[in-house]
């Protein structure tokens, strides 16, 4: 039904928008670890299909309408168990754009995946829908001003995880001023608040704590744009109010109230080369427990080998601090490598080499597959998984 909705949008949007272009994308790789397990690990082959629509030019940061409809289908080999399907619709409606005023009507639905926890359970799936607004308001011709709220939606595809079904609203302001030609500094204030109606209520069979309700408000300044014309800097830094409701059993369910930032640089070596290396500190509401603490660190080069060449890597290191009630400490590693060749214009083949290391103390909880129980909303434990694959893609 939902696949047939996507098609009703698609032709609506081919007749109001036009079609900008069309592109289909196929890949297929070698996988070791096909359940994220740390021991007796079981590997696969997968091939998968790719295509995607974009309608009108319009973009976030110019305005204007537009519709992307993007889409995969994952077919696994040895575990027909894992197969999967993604779908990624965003667009966005302009109903009026002056030279000092523009209102941006946006909308999206996903429906995104989680692997199984071994071969006798299903993949989690579920869908996220989304709409809101952005309104741009330029005082001068160095400040404007943006004013954006969202409400979104996530529901799960199984009645075991109906507990974890949610709805959020959010919005905020932020204020632009520009000191240099493409150079802004930022300053902003949001908030929100994030509800799960059946989070008290979470199935017996699972081994997880009530799922609470929470508010979030954070005031952040920051500096984006460039530093020189080959320094790009993007910083930002702000305190965080996030406030859990009381835990129905009286379980200690702690708050976070303390600073977070971002910090990216962008350095173009040369016309063919860049740099890119960054820091962030971030909390975000967790399926596991209250907040999850996530502090990376990334370092990222490209480089145009010839005319038709493209090399992209990048690796992060994070320390992941899950809070009370289920306390929880993870180190993770991740790699990308990937080599794309132009062929033409319109055809591109890629290779690509991905590594995702992950070292938890979850196997000491009784949460995880190390445990007790099998923990199924968040399957990681302690695992070493990479791939190796190739894909292509054609524009029409």
């Amino acid at each position: 039904m939902k696949l047939i909705c996507a098609l009703i949008i698609s032709i609506f949007a081919l007749e109001t928008f036009g079609l900008e272009n069309a592109e289909l994308g196929v890949s297929s790789k070698f996988i070791n670890n096909a359940f994220y397990k740390d021991e007796s690990v079981e590997g696969d082959l997968v091939f998968g299909i790719e295509p995607e629509l974009n309608f009108g030019k319009g973009t976030r940061a110019l305005g204007g309408n537009a519709l992307n409809l993007a889409s995969g289908y994952y077919k696994y080999m040895s575990f027909n168990t894992l197969d999967y399907y993604t779908l990624d619709i965003d667009g966005q409606w302009s109903p009026f754009g002056k030279s000092r005023t523009e209102l941006l009507v946006l909308g999206e639905i996903k429906r995104e995946s989680e692997p199984a926890v071994d071969k006798f359970s299903e993949r989690v799936n579920r869908f996220g829908y989304g709409a809101g607004t952005l309104l741009r308001w330029k005082l001068s011709s160095s400040s404007s001003i943006h004013i954006w709220g969202n409400y979104k939606m996530e529901v799960h595809d199984e009645e075991l995880y109906t507990h974890l079904n949610s709805y959020e609203i959010d919005g905020g302001l932020k204020y632009y001023y520009r000191f240099l030609p493409e150079t802004f500094i930022v300053t902003g204030i949001e908030g929100g608040q994030r509800t799960y109606p059946e989070g008290k209520n979470p199935d017996e069979t699972l081994s997880y704590d009530e799922k609470l309700n929470s508010q979030y408000f954070y005031p952040h300044a920051g500096v984006e744009g460039r530093l020189s014309t080959s320094t790009t800097i993007i910083a930002s830094a702000g305190y965080l109010f996030r406030y859990y409701e009381e835990h129905p059993d009286g379980i200690d369910s702690p708050n976070f109230t303390e600073p977070t930032f971002r910090l990216k640089f962008e350095e173009q070596l040369s016309p063919r080369d860049i740099l890119t290396a960054g820091y962030d500190y971030d909390v975000y509401d967790s399926y596991y427990t209250n907040f999850l603490v996530d502090q990376t660190i990334y370092l990222g080069y490209g480089r145009i080998l010839g005319d038709r060449i493209l090399f992209l890597t990048r690796l992060s290191y994070s320390t992941l601090s899950f809070s009370l009630p289920n306390r929880r400490e993870d180190q993770r590693l991740l790699g990308n490598f990937n080599l794309e060749y132009s062929l033409s214009t319109r055809f591109k083949i890629a290779g690509e080499f991905m590594i995702d290391f992950l070292n938890s103390d979850a196997r000491e909880n009784g949460f995880t597959n190390g445990g007790n129980f099998s923990d199924v909303d968040d399957p990681a434990m302690s695992y070493q998984y990479y791939h190796l694959g190739v894909s292509g893609k054609y524009i029409f």
